[in-house]
């Protein structure tokens, strides 16, 4: 009996205090619908609770990694860089095509890669992607990484039917070693969403670096994304910032149609 009445007497203090734990709890929410009332419907700022430097500090950090990542995305309209035509290497009348397909039959392999640029976007011949991977592969094959990164793109993309985010890899990857800015930062997105190749963020930071490295505007952008949250490389978002900031300035296509200094000789911009 005496074990009896101790348990309900333990029952009946946990109760007791339950009651009273509730009863600031609902004061607060009173509190909280009141003032939402008063505020249209907005949320209440973290002062109700007596935290508001802390709840304040947290919003910034949000309201920080929001306007990161937004951005990001306005330097970022999708996932790979395309291939950009120039109006320097662009034939202007048949005769130009003409002698550019002379110069590509006869295997000139910077000849072949224009006449891919050529049948992709249109220019002096008809538009025809098919003839344009046709171009790409066989200026491809002969080592061109430019040739290798419009290929890989047109695979990822799935021009000329399903995306084939797997041998754009292959492509990428080529062009990538030799240093070619657009393929290393193509390849680090396919990295950071698993297309392709197993997903690894260390593997996405190490190539969008590369290329941002070289001063592409859009890797610059991507790595300061990928400081904000810590992928792959660490979590630093000063440092995410200061890129963005880079990116906003520098904000030039053209600089990730480059190489970047490797073994085989020194910076050159195509």
């Amino acid at each position: 009996m005496a074990i009896a009445k101790a348990h309900v007497r333990v029952e009946g203090t946990f109760k007791t205090r339950a009651q009273k734990q509730r009863a600031p709890s609902l004061h607060i929410r009173e509190k909280v619908q009141t003032q939402g009332r008063a505020s249209r419907g907005f949320p209440l700022t973290a002062r109700a609770f007596g935290t508001s430097t802390r709840a304040n500090n947290l919003t910034r950090a949000i309201m920080g990694k929001a306007k990161i990542l937004l951005a990001f995305v306005a330097l970022l309209p999708v996932c790979a860089i395309a291939q950009t035509p120039s109006s320097a290497i662009m034939p202007k009348t048949n005769g130009d095509i003409a002698e550019l397909s002379r110069k590509a039959v006869s295997g000139d392999t910077r000849a072949q890669l224009q006449l891919g640029i050529a049948f992709e976007f249109g220019q002096g011949v008809d538009k025809n992607i098919e003839e344009a991977m046709h171009w790409y592969r066989i200026a491809a094959d002969r080592g061109d990484p430019e040739a290798q990164t419009n290929l890989g793109y047109l695979y990822e993309i799935g021009t000329t039917g399903p995306e084939n985010p797997a041998e754009a890899a292959k492509w990428y990857l080529r062009a990538a070693v030799t240093g070619f800015a657009r393929a290393q930062f193509n390849l680090g997105t396919l990295y950071l969403r698993g297309a392709g190749v197993e997903r690894s963020d260390e593997d996405a930071a190490h190539w969008i670096s590369e290329a941002a490295d070289v001063g592409c505007p859009t890797a610059v952008a991507a790595l300061g994304y990928l400081y904000a949250y810590g992928k792959g490389v660490p979590l630093d978002e000063q440092k995410s910032r200061e890129l963005l900031h880079k990116a906003e300035k520098k904000n030039d296509p053209r600089l990730c149609a480059a190489f970047r200094q490797s073994n085989d000789g020194p910076l050159v911009h195509r």
